[in-house]
């Protein structure tokens, strides 16, 4: 390790990051840059791609580990996004066919939140192999919106593949990014999520029934 102006540079994890990243030079810059959290403490891997996002995501491993828990997703906020926008709505639940987060912090104070990484996520060419995997996508997700919604009093606002995984023949809903509290929800609010899976309540601007 090497340490200037107060940063340490592991270049055993340098050299990881360029293996990982051998056309991306700006990635390998962003794993170098990050200061990752330090409680629980993580070692950063890779960086994932997400264009357009108001979050950079990296890959990383728990230095000493937890029992249960393999790779971990780091998400970190971008630029001026306030933290209470974010991911704090998803923080501590507990259902089987959601993605829990935990918050971590690291020395300079930024917050940055912890997902299990579970790599089979859905994108728009999966498709159910056949009836009986359709309707237990269909249950696990009515599930884990009936639980946000009668017991958190949460919407979700962006159901798509790319924010649905599945891990031990269960499906889960992840990522609460432009999540709100129904309370503070209405018809007429600008628009979030994706558009081309944007909720029809959204759509039409009428009101969550």
């Amino acid at each position: 390790s090497y340490h200037e102006a107060g940063q340490v540079i592991d270049y055993e994890a340098l050299l990881g990051w360029i293996q990982n990243h051998r056309d991306d030079a700006n990635a390998v810059l962003q794993c170098l840059q990050v200061v990752p959290p330090d409680e629980p403490a993580v070692r950063i891997i890779r960086r994932e791609i997400t264009p357009g996002s108001q979050k950079v995501l990296f890959v990383g491993e728990l230095v000493h580990g937890l029992p249960g828990r393999g790779q971990v997703v780091v998400k970190r906020l971008r630029g001026e996004t306030r933290e209470s926008e974010q991911f704090p709505l998803a923080i501590h639940m507990s259902h089987p066919n959601i993605v829990p987060v935990t918050p971590a912090r690291n020395t300079l104070g930024e917050t940055f939140y912890l997902e299990d990484y579970l790599p089979d996520v859905l994108n728009d060419e999966w498709h159910a192999s056949g009836l009986e995997q359709t309707v237990r996508l269909l249950h696990d997700i009515s599930k884990a919106l009936r639980y946000l919604h009668r017991r958190r009093g949460i919407v979700h606002l962006d159901i798509k593949p790319d924010n649905i995984t599945q891990h031990q023949g269960r499906f889960l809903l992840l990522d609460f990014g432009v999540a709100r509290l129904i309370d503070r929800y209405a018809p007429d609010d600008a628009p979030t999520g994706s558009l081309r899976t944007r909720a029809p309540e959204s759509l039409l601007c009428r009101p969550i029934t």
